[in-house]
């Protein structure tokens, strides 16, 4: 989970479970076809995943004009074309940009057990109920001192210090 601020970019890898929350900011989406893209652009995108890339004041310009290049281009014959140009361009771009980035100091997203996930969405849909350590150790079949070093190993948050940040996010 990522606390996020404007201008931030993330690469997000198909069948990757995902949520957004909050903020009065303008979310682009661009939902691309592996299938369409070539070797270049398929290993910088593979290279970008999931890393939180935080743009400066010049970069979210450039990035921005892409995106609505791309968003206004009139429906004309070559209108595939040229989105494909511009696509490649911020490809190209966004590269550029992470060659600056030490990516050891980032924050890359490690691969999350399948009980952790279940027992943040299990918290996020009763977050209301009086949840406690026991309460989720019962209802996961797992040890509360293994449930919180597991928990905290994958989300840096201890289960109960997670569902108070839900609990905040869906007060804000």
């Amino acid at each position: 989970m990522y606390e996020i601020s404007s201008p931030t970019i993330i690469v997000i890898p198909p069948n990757v479970y995902h949520k957004t929350e909050g903020g009065t900011f303008t979310r682009y989406n661009i939902i691309v076809s592996p299938n369409g893209l070539n070797p270049y652009q398929q290993k910088t995108l593979n290279d970008l995943k999931l890393l939180v890339i935080k743009l400066n004041e010049g970069e979210n310009r450039e990035t921005l004009r892409i995106f609505e290049a791309i968003i206004n281009i009139d429906d004309t014959k070559n209108a595939k074309y040229i989105k494909e140009t511009l696509f490649s361009y911020l490809i190209y771009s966004l590269s550029k940009i992470t060659c600056k980035i030490d990516k050891k100091f980032t924050n890359r997203n490690k691969q999350m057990p399948s009980d952790i996930i279940k027992i943040i969405s299990y918290m996020y849909g009763n977050y209301r109920e009086n949840i406690t350590l026991d309460k989720i150790s019962k209802e996961f079949f797992i040890s509360k001192s293994t449930l919180n070093y597991e928990f905290k190993n994958s989300t840096g948050f201890t289960p109960i210090e997670y569902l108070i940040r839900i609990r905040l996010l869906k007060a804000k």
